[in-house]
């Protein structure tokens, strides 16, 4: 996130819907889909949260080509009331929130090249509805969604980034720790096959306890593999985040300020 583009730094250009909001796509763009389907259903099947996969199945995703907008959104507004947006590669903190607040999940209308099939360091299709989709149709999850968007509409841009590191430590690198074994409900996740594998097993990341005035700490970047972590026992924890404590809590931040970044400078980061 941050300015609206449709056209990202890293080259990709974002297609314009018609007038039915529909994207259509290549055959060429459809088969990076199918071998991006392929492997990472293979993949995820071990630490995918239950609930996902079975969001994968009501949803009929498969190694067909990308879906259809109006499809998918058609089994979501039954669900949740939400709705996938096209948007461009980059969006303003302001739309995201925007579309969020009106139960619009935003899709960045293109996908990823084939040099990027493991991490794609700026949301793609693929991410979008492989990555979200599946749990938009838990309400808990879309609830979280729903209520960031609702607080991001209505603060200052300083306090939207601590709404962003709730997103992105909960909807978009969230794991599950339950029996003591790790599940996956993250988006960035469970669509990236270098994150899936560095989130599961590499001993690189910390792994943390699901804390809400450490996670409104903790600065993040979007084009590097996390080096944190936080887990929650159940979906149900999400949902006792109110809109009030999430306020209470980014007052205490403010106060205690910034953790440390453990990032290295820009300029001399590298995916790992």
């Amino acid at each position: 996130m941050g300015n609206s583009s449709s056209v990202s730094k890293f080259g990709y250009v974002a297609k314009q819907p018609d007038s039915n909001g529909e994207i259509y796509f290549s055959i060429s763009e459809h088969e990076i889909w199918n071998k991006l389907y392929s492997r990472q259903i293979n993949l995820i099947q071990e630490h995918a949260f239950y609930q996902y996969l079975e969001g994968i199945k009501h949803l009929n995703l498969d190694d067909n080509g990308i879906p259809r907008l109006s499809k998918i959104n058609s089994i979501l507004l039954k669900s949740t009331g939400w709705q996938l947006q096209p948007v461009d590669c980059t969006i303003s903190f302001d739309y995201f929130f925007h579309l969020l607040s009106n139960k619009k999940f935003p899709a960045a209308a293109f996908i990823r090249r084939s040099e990027d099939f493991d991490f794609v360091p700026v949301p793609d299709i693929f991410h979008e509805i492989f990555g979200h989709c599946p749990l938009l149709l838990n309400k808990e999850y879309a609830n979280l969604s729903y209520k960031i968007g609702k607080l991001g509409v209505k603060m200052s841009k300083e306090d939207q980034k601590y709404l962003a590191r709730i997103y992105w430590f909960t909807i978009e690198t969230g794991l599950i720790k339950s029996n003591k074994n790790i599940e996956i409900y993250g988006g960035s996740i469970l669509s990236s096959y270098s994150e899936y594998n560095y989130a599961t097993t590499s001993e690189l990341p910390l792994r943390l306890p699901f804390n809400l005035l450490d996670i409104l700490r903790t600065p993040y970047r979007v084009d590097v593999l996390p080096n944190v972590y936080f887990n929650i026992s159940s979906f149900e924890q999400l949902q006792e985040i109110t809109e009030e404590i999430i306020i209470e809590y980014i007052e205490k931040a403010k106060v205690l300020g910034d953790f440390r970044s453990l990032y290295p400078p820009r300029d001399i980061a590298k995916i790992a």
